[in-house]
């Protein structure tokens, strides 16, 4: 496998795209001046940062936690720009280009320690997505993340409470709070809701039917983007793939807390000197949606399309950015027969390795020729992105419990039971299986339907025209679920972080100092209050709502390493420039705070 962490070229890469997505978005400049705000005329030597977040109809606690950061940076006396955009552009300038001082975005998922290892780690600093979008560089915060993933037990544990301590001291990213799932169900054609978690595909397949109108599952989002791609590998990916993963099957699911067979009849782990080795055996009644076999030549060519979606035909790797943590676990994979495969691991622990487990298995013989450079607008980017990156696939082949039956764009997706999966057949179906899918495939039918807003989608419940909202609801729609008897409202932990992102190659962002100061300018308590509703846990750390959380970082009322400047949302601005005075910084006779 070969090495993609060549920062130089990263750079070019990023600058490249950045080029190119401009020119896409050209024609979109007149909608997008309304969504950024004006920087009045300051003073040449006044410090000054934009913070670029997305507008309230992408993302309304987005919108006003940066409001809030700009409101108090202004008060400390920084010139501060709040740049509104939509989602897709704030995702080209923060994880593909990296132009930006600060940003707030949501995280989409860190569920354990080496989560964190592709979002800080430097060699990770040159690829798009969320590998390292800070510009993040420390030998420590380095060896702590490679350290974590070969150890296990106590020892592991010691190490990742070390890196939160460490992380807390250098704040490359400001972690602010983790928002809770909000949804809601309707119970009177599906029971069983209570153990389903929605963001999560196979607890819909838990479900229980209830009499012969339940054949038909009915879901409604607030999100389009499903209705109009369903690419597995998109770049601009949605935070969970709930449909997407119904439509292609993985070696591993995560399924009664922990990561099981699934694609795969077995797996056996080998510890070897430099690492582990898995000996994957597939079920032998696998096959695509179109009727091809599923063999294990499609598994391997998948891990090796995922760590270079180009196959080596550009100079430096393109590998698919959501599941770069996983795939930069795998050295090699060979095939031992159509069924059998080997995967040898760098140096990690079988424990760590087995999210690789959960990669999604594609078809070689249509992802193949989806190695060559897109073109954006007729410019074609070079070195940059594949086109198996950015295709809509408008009509899936995959190999999971559904199948792709048709859509209608930005409005309803309608997918159908595929009879022939593992789990519909009842000789298919491992022990294991069969007592966790007792139903196995519950519905015949599942129809998405996309609406406006979150208010319109639960109208859709209480009027029996849907069956359960996908989340994330806001929290302002709970008092009128609460009043609705034959509707359920649904609330549960997530594993995405809100987080203020740090551009550490810019000046003073590369100064932990500084870094350390914008943390304190914002009251995480009362962001949760008032931004989210109480439907949220203020962060001190990454890993604060995963059983990875040292216990100096458990949340009692404050930051215990960064305490507020002030109390219930209200900035002790003096404590806040006395602190800036006291690790560097000067103001000008009209308090302005003046670059270093």
């Amino acid at each position: 496998m070969r090495d993609s962490h060549d920062s130089g070229v990263g750079s070019v890469r990023r600058r490249a795209l950045l080029t190119a997505a401009a020119t896409g978005a050209a024609g979109l400049a007149g909608c997008l001046r309304q969504f950024r705000s004006t920087r009045q005329q300051r003073s040449p030597e006044q410090l000054s940062l934009e913070i670029h977040t997305l507008a309230g109809d992408y993302d309304a606690r987005a919108t006003e936690i940066g409001r809030t950061l700009s409101d108090n940076l202004s008060a400390v006396g920084v010139d501060t720009e709040l740049v509104l955009l939509p989602e897709d552009e704030l995702r080209r300038e923060t994880l593909i280009s990296q132009e930006y001082d600060l940003f707030v975005s949501r995280h989409p998922d860190i569920r354990d320690p080496d989560f964190l290892r592709p979002l800080l780690h430097s060699s990770f600093a040159s690829e798009i997505g969320w590998q390292n979008p800070f510009n993040f560089t420390d030998f420590t915060v380095d060896e702590l993340v490679v350290q974590q993933k070969e150890e296990t037990g106590i020892e592991r544990r010691g190490t990742v409470a070390e890196l939160q301590h460490e992380l807390a001291r250098q704040q490359p990213f400001v972690p602010i709070a983790v928002p809770d799932h909000i949804s809601t169900t309707r119970s009177t054609r599906f029971g069983d809701w209570q153990r389903v978690q929605l963001q999560s595909p196979l607890s819909l397949l838990q479900l229980e039917a209830r009499g012969d109108e339940s054949e038909q599952l009915r879901l409604v989002t607030t999100d389009d983007r499903i209705t109009r791609n369903l690419n597995p590998l998109a770049v601009e990916y949605r935070s969970k793939g709930t449909i997407t993963q119904l439509l292609y099957d993985s070696l591993g699911r995560r399924y009664d807390g922990k990561i099981r067979p699934w694609a795969a009849s077995d797996w056996e782990f080998e510890q070897t000197g430099t690492g582990p080795v898995a000996t994957v055996t597939l079920d032998p009644s696998l096959q695509w949606h179109n009727g091809e076999s599923l063999t294990a030549d499609d598994v391997a060519f998948t891990i090796e399309f995922l760590q270079d979606t180009s196959l080596g035909a550009f100079d430096v790797p393109v590998p698919a950015p959501q599941f770069r943590g996983r795939t930069s676990l795998i050295d090699t994979v060979d095939t031992v027969d159509d069924e059998v495969l080997e995967i040898h691991f760098a140096e990690t622990t079988p424990e760590i390795a087995v999210r690789s487990m959960t990669l999604p298995i594609v078809p070689r013989a249509e992802w193949e020729e989806k190695i060559n450079a897109p073109e954006v607008a007729g410019i074609e980017l070079s070195e940059t992105l594949t086109e198996a990156l950015v295709w809509n696939n408008d009509e899936p082949i995959g190999s999971g419990p559904f199948v792709f039956d048709s859509r209608e764009e930005g409005q309803e997706l309608h997918l159908k039971r595929y009879d022939d999966h593992f789990l519909t057949r009842k000789d298919g179906r491992s022990e294991e299986l069969a007592t966790a899918f007792p139903n196995g495939v519950p519905f015949e039918r599942i129809s998405l339907t996309s609406v406006r807003s979150d208010s319109v989608a639960v109208q859709l419940l209480k009027d029996d025209e849907a069956d359960s909202v996908l989340p994330n609801l806001d929290s302002s729609t709970v008092p009128s679920i609460g009043r609705e008897q034959e509707i359920e409202l649904h609330v549960n932990p997530s594993q995405s972080l809100y987080l203020v992102g740090c551009n550490t190659s810019r000046e003073p962002l590369g100064n932990p100092h500084f870094r350390r100061v914008i943390a304190r300018l914002l009251d995480k308590e009362s962001l949760v209050s008032n931004v989210f509703g109480g439907f949220a846990t203020p962060a001190a750390s990454p890993l604060s709502t995963t059983t990875w959380l040292a216990p100096e970082f458990e949340w009692n009322g404050t930051d215990p390493e960064l305490p507020f400047f002030g109390t219930e949302g209200e900035l002790d601005v003096e404590a806040a420039r006395q602190e800036l005075r006291e690790i560097g910084f000067s103001y000008s006779s009209d308090d302005e705070l003046l670059e270093q």
